[in-house]
Order: C-alpha cells, then structure tokens, then sequence
C-alpha cells in the first residue's frame, strides 16, 4: 500500500510524525514530501507533478491532507479516484474563526505586507509568541495547555526556516484557494477529522467538507487545530483502512 501525507504550515518535518509511523510500522510505502522547499512557485499543479515524479507512476492507494495540506489534497486527489482520502484540522477552504488571524493573512498577503514581512520573520520570539496567541488562541482542557504550548514553538521554529518567497507564495495560495466546486466531483472515499476547540479549521469547515464530498465521514474530535487527531483516533483509521 502506498501512503501520501500532505503537511501542513509551517511544520513542513513529519518523517517522526506518530502517523507517519503508524503507516511505516504497517509496512506501508510512506511518501512525506517536503512542499515548501522546491524552486517552482507553490502550487496545487507544482505540487501534483513532484508527488508523480516521487511515486514513479505507481498508484497511491492514501492521501493524507493535515491542515493546509487538505487544501492540496482534492488537486491530487483527482488524479487518483480510487484512493481513499483522509483530512486533518481542513476544511474547503481557510476561514478561522478568528478576526486577528484573518486580517494577518490578508495582510501579510498584501503588497505591504508582503514587503514588511522579511522584516517580521527577524522579529524576536516574543513577538510571535504574541502574534500567535492572538490568531490561534488556546481553548479546551487546560491539561493540553503545555502540548499547545510546545506546538508555538515548533510554529514558530518552522515558520523562520521557511524562505521568504514561499511564505508569499503559500499566502496567495491559501487566500485564493476554495475547493467548494472540486470537492462536488470527487468520489473517493474520505474521513475527516477536525476539533472542537479548532478556531483556525473548526468543525463548522469540516461539516462543510462532508457536506461536499459525496462519500465522506466527519468524526468531530474534542481537540484545537493542533491536537484535533491523536494517537486514540488511530482504531479510526484502522477501520476505514478496513
């Protein structure tokens, strides 16, 4: 079986990822591409010619979007029919429940933000620290506190390793992509998974992800954007691997 895992932003490194694991420890062929790092403008169709090249042509039996790789998923997706589809904290397109972390994006997706943003990327960790507690603030069970707490830090970690041409062109992508209309034609069977407590890619886009996709199941878990799936969903994906 051969397994594709879309990462999401920023945390581009998930060869250690618990489900990564999970599938290798199956025996399963595992691909986790690295999307921000290629020459060629971040794209769905960019993205769709390295996951052919990387797989030699050979069918993909799993596509795994996490995040702002679900935005990416229903482009590959389409070139693969009979692959069963999994989403992770996504949705048809971004839209958080936020006001700080929308007028961030289209911020820094303008042309002045665009041009302050090298700057930004320089500021010290405390201003992120700020930042991203304001666009992603935490809610749910405060023993999950420090788990969010460590997950900012690898956020911002990511996010300053990411050159700044990427981050432009992952900005434009997110802002112009809605997947509403593609969704409609796919047949692949799907799971979804999105948190309660997810502010940036809560329930309400998972509903409409299900309500999109003809032959979909949407498991609303108790978690926020960065813990909406744990290793207890893993009997989920057993039985739908099933």
């Amino acid at each position: 079986m051969q397994v594709l895992i879309l990462h999401g932003w920023p945390q581009f490194e998930i060869g250690n990822y618990f489900l990564t694991k999970y599938f290798e420890d199956k025996g399963f062929i595992t691909y986790t591409p690295n999307l921000f790092i290629d020459k060629e403008i971040f794209s769905a169709q960019n993205i769709l010619n390295k996951i052919l090249s990387i797989s030699g042509g050979k069918n993909i039996d799993l596509i795994v979007g996490i995040s702002l790789g679900g935005l990416v998923e229903p482009f590959i997706a389409k070139e693969y029919p009979k692959a069963k589809l999994i989403f992770i904290s996504s949705g048809p397109y971004l839209k958080s429940k936020t006001k700080t972390f929308n007028y961030l994006i289209s911020f820094a997706n303008s042309k002045i933000g665009s041009s302050v943003l090298p700057l930004m990327i320089k500021m010290p960790n405390l201003f992120f620290r700020l930042l991203f507690k304001l666009a992603n603030p935490f809610k749910g069970d405060k023993k999950n506190k420090k788990i969010y707490e460590k997950d900012m830090v690898s956020n911002i970690e990511s996010i300053k390793r990411i050159p700044i041409k990427k981050e432009i062109e992952i900005l434009k992508f997110v802002n112009e992509t809605n997947n509403s209309d593609l969704l409609k034609k796919l047949t692949n069977k799907s799971l979804i998974f999105n948190g309660e407590n997810d502010v940036l890619m809560g329930k309400n886009r998972g509903k409409k992800l299900n309500q999109l996709l003809p032959n979909s199941k949407l498991l609303v878990t108790d978690g926020s954007h960065f813990d909406s799936f744990t290793y207890d969903n893993l009997k989920q994906i057993d039985s739908f691997l099933n």
